[in-house]
């Protein structure tokens, strides 16, 4: 069963999560174990969003332009973490992405 989301106007989010890699990535000198995805600030967001251009690869671009801002990786680490450690990513990430909209009607949470 799913670990239940957060009610975020009563519960508090868990702001930092700890991505463990089944293998290092190893660029240069550095080699990556782990990472840290923690809370974006808006102006992450912000700089994401010029990526996000409602295709694939648009989404992947803008989850990987946030990954970079919030775990302090550089881009060509990030480009080599297998994709299930970006899904994983990408699930703690979406925790503050979501206004708790439900349907096309507006939404009073944001």
């Amino acid at each position: 069963m799913p670990a239940k989301k957060p009610d975020t106007m009563t519960e508090p989010m868990p702001r930092d999560h700890v991505v463990y890699l089944d293998e290092p990535i190893k660029f240069g000198d550095k080699s990556v174990t782990e990472f840290v995805i923690r809370e974006p600030t808006t102006g992450m967001v912000e700089r994401a969003f010029a990526y996000s251009d409602g295709t694939f690869q648009g989404s992947v671009k803008y989850y990987c332009s946030l990954i970079q801002d919030v775990s302090g990786l550089s881009k060509a680490i990030v480009s080599l973490i297998p994709f299930s450690k970006y899904r994983e990513a990408v699930k703690h990430l979406d925790i503050f992405m979501d206004f708790g909209q439900q349907t096309g009607e507006n939404s009073d949470t944001i």
